[in-house]
């Protein structure tokens, strides 16, 4: 899963007067200046890469209590012509030589599903959202996480929830009529993952059946978090855990099983004749996941409410069937938990899980 970029820069101070207090003071006014570009061609090339709209928040202060600034836009149609667009916030900075600016960012509204707060009571985005209720979030799509994926141009889905967040300090001597206005890089995330199948037949001399591939857990995620605790860096790295601002998650189902699907939205099946070339990689099946802070060390021991997948092959052209289980590692959004697995004649089966951010 390739990352989004939501890139925000040159935060530009202009002296103003107009405040009135006993003691006097000068109101400087800051200007985010806000750029996206999420692109490079005009058509989608990966999941989600498309922006519908984007909501972004300015909150200032070491508790991030005050709201200093709120900005929504949603871009023409044919976005995809649209390679970069431009957004100022207004924030004011009153007295003191800097203010810390905290930005949140949340993309494509309308592919959150349902959106509830820390309590569980829904909650529509907009300019009178909080902080704590934004770092408190949960969402839920079942359409999305059960939707078929493909990969290539253009990417399906085209349009993914997506979010995250930075910090940023502004001086006095960050002004625009200077030139040294400050910058802050935001990159944006994925807010769901996904894991794939691959296979690799040892010889040609067997009739390889791959019947299903299904996706497991005693107590596995129905919800996500809006945002991640994680800093953009991390997100980046291949061995990130999820990291939440709150508790995290708070519905489960113990009972999850969920079919990796082909491209088409079929559940996911290979057949490879007895005859037929050893292949490399051969894609099976894909599914989006929720994150997930249980997870293996390993894809052989077992993690009490973490995902596992459980392929269901036959090296005989199906007149018998065996069951392997692949355990995942804690599962964080935007990542690609890529399972690969060589079958030999004998019906036996090795792993290799590879995560892709």
């Amino acid at each position: 899963m390739k990352k989004v970029y939501l890139l925000l820069t040159a935060i530009c101070l202009t002296a103003l007067t107009g405040c009135v207090k006993e003691e006097p003071y000068t109101l400087e006014e800051a200007t985010i200046e806000v750029n996206l570009d999420t692109r490079s061609g005009e058509v989608s090339e990966q999941q989600g890469d498309r922006i519908e709209d984007v909501m972004i928040w300015v909150f200032k202060g070491t508790d991030w209590k005050t709201l200093a600034g709120w900005r929504t836009y949603t871009p023409p149609t044919d976005a995809y012509a649209h390679t970069s667009l431009t957004l100022h916030i207004p924030v004011a900075l009153c007295d003191g030589d800097s203010e810390t600016y905290t930005l949140v960012a949340v993309l494509n509204q309308s592919t959150w599903g349902n959106i509830v707060d820390a309590d569980g009571n829904a909650l529509t985005l907009n300019s009178e959202t909080t902080y704590d209720q934004l770092i408190g979030a949960r969402f839920a799509n079942s359409t999305l996480i059960e939707s078929a994926i493909t990969e290539g141009k253009p990417g399906v889905p085209t349009t993914m929830p997506v979010s995250h967040w930075c910090n940023v300090t502004v001086t006095k001597a960050h002004t625009h009529a200077n030139g040294q206005c400050a910058t802050a890089n935001l990159d944006v995330f994925r807010s769901v993952a996904k894991t794939q199948l691959f296979v690799t037949k040892a010889s040609n001399d067997f009739n390889l059946v791959i019947k299903s591939a299904t996706l497991t857990s005693k107590k596995a995620p129905t919800e996500g978090m809006v945002l991640s605790k994680s800093l953009a860096a991390d997100l980046k790295t291949e061995g990130v855990a999820p990291a939440w601002f709150t508790d995290g998650p708070t519905q489960f189902n113990a009972d999850f099983s969920q079919s990796l699907k082909k491209a088409d939205g079929t559940a996911a099946a290979v057949t490879v004749a007895p005859n037929a070339e050893k292949f490399q990689d051969v894609f099976v099946g894909s599914a989006f996941l929720y994150e997930n802070a249980v997870g293996s060390s390993a894809w052989n021991v077992e993690a009490n409410g973490g995902y596992y997948l459980a392929v269901e092959y036959s090296v005989d052209g199906g007149a018998n069937f065996k069951t392997e289980n692949v355990w995942l590692p804690p599962v964080a959004r935007n990542h690609d938990y890529q399972i690969h697995a060589t079958i030999y004649g004998t019906a036996e089966i090795k792993f290799k899980v590879a995560v892709a951010p």
